[in-house]
């Protein structure tokens, strides 16, 4: 069987078959844009064969819909395919995780309502799309809440605290995630609470809290470790490396961060290892080794290229051209600084009217 096609008007798609258009008022489909969703040359977007049938819950009776969209939610929300989020495989499937998260609100399939927003949400969180997370998230908290479903709320306010602090509300990530460890361990859900103490741990860092911060940090890869949970393990590792190098302990930054990109390496999370390899490269760059800098970067970039991490491939362009200025070769840095198509508001680095380029305040810009 082929490629199934959608058809649109030329442009950014601006309608889904059905009737879901831009302006569905509880999921709008904004998103799908061309650089969601890769757009040919005869104006089509191709949706990825193994789910093309997905489309079919648009068109045919509800009966057949409500059947399609449980099989979508439950299948994106299984253990075995949310690492497929990562990818950009999804891209291309996007439009039919939408549209089966709208249906699900139509016909009050909530418990798959809202496994499927919190499995989707990593996927958003990493190309930079908060506003769409945002909204969904809200709708999931608001779902879980009234079907007292507090494991499912739990995790919903942890994603929820995580967008906060992408753009920069802390306050409001503060209360989200306070909430949702509370929750956590009140209900012992160790598998939530380790998320729910790294994220703490990454805020209370964010905001000079050093000393809070690791205990955050260290009492979720305790937990991380007795569960044996490898991923969770790296990702504290890289926030502690993190923490240690910030504060001058470089010897120490190093060991997490070493022990972190082994154990991604082992388990092929190449997402993580592109961001432990980031913070690598900065490590170096702290500690004056230029070389060994550009070479995590370069690697770093090339497995976020890869993955379609838009955040880290911006992050890591604005390291390289921070690195090229130190180098005093500006051309290349001012190449690296403008070829960011995605810049989050914590990258303030920029050439000055000299071609130099300047660090921001904040040591927070130089990290993943």
């Amino acid at each position: 069987m082929g490629l199934t096609v959608f058809k649109t008007a030329g442009g950014p798609l601006g309608a889904v078959p059905g009737g879901f258009d831009s302006h569905t008022p509880l999921f709008p489909f904004v998103l799908l844009s061309s650089f969601v969703l890769t757009q040919h040359r005869n104006s089509s977007v191709r949706i990825h064969k193994s789910l093309s049938r997905i489309s079919w819950i648009i068109l045919r009776r509800e009966r057949a819909a409500k059947r399609r969209c449980t099989w979508q939610l439950r299948s994106v929300s299984s253990g075995s395919l949310v690492m497929i989020f990562r990818t950009l495989n999804l891209l291309r499937e996007t439009v039919n995780i939408f549209a089966a998260l709208q249906i699900a609100s139509e016909h009050h399939h909530y418990a798959d309502l809202v496994r499927g927003v919190n499995a989707f949400t990593s996927f958003l969180d990493a190309r930079g799309l908060y506003a769409q997370a945002e909204e969904l998230l809200a709708r999931a908290r608001e779902v879980a809440t009234l079907l007292d479903d507090r494991v499912s709320l739990a995790e919903t306010l942890l994603h929820s605290g995580d967008i906060m602090v992408r753009q920069g509300n802390y306050g409001q990530a503060q209360a989200y995630l306070q909430e949702g460890l509370a929750l956590a361990r009140e209900i012992d859900r160790r598998e939530h609470l380790t998320g729910l103490l790294q994220s703490p741990g990454m805020l209370a860092q964010r905001q000079g809290n050093y000393a809070q911060a690791e205990a955050y940090l260290q009492e979720g890869l305790a937990l991380a470790r007795q569960m044996e949970d490898r991923s969770r393990i790296c990702l504290l590792l890289k926030n502690l490396g993190t923490l240690e190098a910030i504060q001058g302990n470089y010897a120490q930054a190093e060991a997490y961060l070493q022990e972190g990109l082994m154990l991604a390496e082992q388990i092929g999370d190449h997402e993580t290892m592109s961001l432990l390899l980031l913070n690598s490269g900065q490590l170096a760059s702290e500690r004056g080794n230029l070389t060994q800098a550009e070479i995590c970067f370069q690697e770093a970039l090339r497995l976020a290229q890869q993955i379609g991490h838009r955040e880290a491939i911006s992050l890591l362009l604005t390291n390289l051209g921070v690195l090229a200025g130190e180098q005093k070769d500006y051309v290349r840095a001012q190449r690296y600084l403008l070829s960011r198509t995605f810049p989050p508001t914590k990258m303030l680095r920029r050439l000055n009217g000299s071609g130099v380029v300047e660090r921001s305040q904040s040591r927070w810009d130089c990290w993943g």
